[in-house]
């Protein structure tokens, strides 16, 4: 942007213009997008325009970050601590659908015509920063535990919604019901399968230490060569307690 809007009026007139630039990029394509054609919808003179917008890539670039807004906004909703799980996901899919069915056919233009500026680098890495740490946030707040599982979970749900929701636009189905209570159903299974795998980790790590504690108590000790049920777990918790060594003073080879 050429220079920031400081009033009041001058940030409604930016955003007029990001705003008939987005419907002209949408219906026109990359390659129909002027900025004549801008400032005659946005009700502006061409003038004004190039006060904030050098150039139409500038603008297109003015309109990715104001896209890139809107979802991190949609993300910090849905990642509310106090929220019920029904609540965020409902707050989630409402959302996108929304972000995304403004103007649907922005999105394949923005992903699949219009260049990126250069200067529009940095823009994008904080974005996805923020984008990626919500949705470990999110898998985190379902039940999701350990850094590696928690960012490969929301790698994986990110990437599931964003295909089903950018898909959606290009075909013109976002606003259906179906489409709603299927993205609904798919994150609500995502967060429960991830509960029910806390829940059974937790409940084998409290049996695995009842049977290490009968184990210990017996005048034979444990042996890495015992592929017993019991043994296994047991092995697994001496290489746990002594750093993968299994030198703990009950475990022997």
């Amino acid at each position: 942007m050429r220079k920031e809007p400081l009033q009041a009026r001058s940030r409604a007139t930016v955003e007029a213009i990001v705003e008939a630039g987005a419907r002209v990029l949408a219906q026109q394509g990359w390659n129909g997008f002027t900025t004549n054609e801008t400032a005659r919808v946005a009700g502006v003179s061409i003038g004004s325009l190039y006060q904030y917008f050098p150039n139409k890539l500038a603008l297109v670039e003015a309109i990715r970050r104001r896209h890139f807004d809107d979802v991190l906004t949609v993300m910090r909703a849905a990642t509310d601590s106090k929220m019920t799980l029904a609540r965020r996901i409902e707050t989630l899919v409402r959302g996108m659908i929304d972000v995304h069915g403004t103007h649907p056919a922005l999105h394949r233009v923005l992903l699949e015509e219009a260049p990126q500026a250069g200067w529009s680098n940095a823009a994008h890495v904080q974005f996805e920063a923020e984008y990626r740490r919500r949705y470990e946030t999110l898998v985190g707040l379902c039940g999701a535990r350990g850094t590696s599982r928690i960012r490969e979970a929301a790698r994986v749900l990110s990437a599931a919604i964003e295909g089903i929701v950018h898909d959606a636009a290009r075909s013109g189905t976002l606003r259906s019901q179906a489409l709603n209570e299927e993205l609904t159903a798919l994150i609500r299974a995502y967060c429960e399968d991830e509960r029910r795998r806390m829940s059974c980790n937790e409940a084998v790590s409290l049996r695995a230490f009842t049977e290490l504690q009968q184990m210990v108590a017996r005048p034979a000790f444990i042996t890495e060569r015992d592929y017993s049920e019991s043994g296994a777990i047991a092995f697994a918790l001496c290489s746990l307690n002594s750093g993968g060594t299994s030198n703990a003073p009950f475990c022997r080879s």
